[in-house]
């Protein structure tokens, strides 16, 4: 297996081999899988194209994680199309003009209600300084100008007293600043990029299974 990372990936890579080391050396034993396969490649990662086969390109930008650093965001080409992916960021100067005309943006995104904000800011304030809050992400849409944009990472804060933000106001807050096409991201939904669009597809069960030839019935 191969794995890209920042600084301290290999760590990460040994871990996880240390980890399952009593578990292969006994299906080693058993024929259910060959060693090296259990063995991870590591890749560390540095600003620019971090892998390219087959027409597939993806490049490594830093971004802006506060006190994470090196943090990096991802941009995929292929065919004429991109996929950005922003990684944890607040607002990043890097990952606007990579995201530029992108086919899709995926943003991660942090919000407080606007009661949080207003009766507790310094709790929230510390997570906006290395997470976008919806005025931020709205920003960086106006500038990125996607074809689509979903959020991922929603990171929704709240005190004993008061609930966290729903879906409505965390909406209505991007909305604010940018009228283009944006989506709050569910578990497995998927997108389809083709030279007419983006068309997205929520997650649903049983489309899942009618769609997969294994399903048990």
């Amino acid at each position: 297996m191969d794995v890209w990372g920042p600084v301290g990936v290999g760590n990460v890579a040994r871990g996880v081999e240390l980890m399952f080391t009593d578990n292969n050396r006994l299906r080693a034993i058993g024929g259910e899988i060959a060693q090296d396969a259990t063995r991870i490649a590591e890749h560390e990662l540095s600003e620019g194209v971090a892998y390219e086969r087959d027409g597939v390109k993806v490049t490594a930008f830093l971004v802006n994680h506060g006190y994470v650093v090196p943090a990096y965001g991802f941009r995929v080409d292929y065919a004429a199309h991109a996929v950005v992916l922003s990684g944890d960021t607040a607002y990043a100067p890097n990952l606007v003009a990579n995201a530029k005309g992108a086919d899709l943006l995926v943003h991660c995104v942090a919000i407080g209600s606007a009661r949080l904000e207003q009766l507790h800011w310094d709790f929230v304030r510390r997570f906006y300084e290395y997470l976008a809050n919806p005025e931020t992400v709205s920003k960086i849409l106006a500038e990125t100008k996607p074809r689509d944009a979903v959020f991922s990472h929603i990171s929704l804060y709240s005190q004993a007293d008061i609930p966290a933000a729903t879906e409505e106001e965390l909406t209505a807050r991007v909305r604010a600043g940018y009228d283009g096409p944006f989506v709050i991201g569910q578990d497995l939904m998927s997108f389809t990029i083709s030279n007419s669009g983006v068309t997205r597809e929520p997650y649903s069960a049983e489309f899942r299974q009618r769609a997969s030839p294994g399903t048990m019935r």
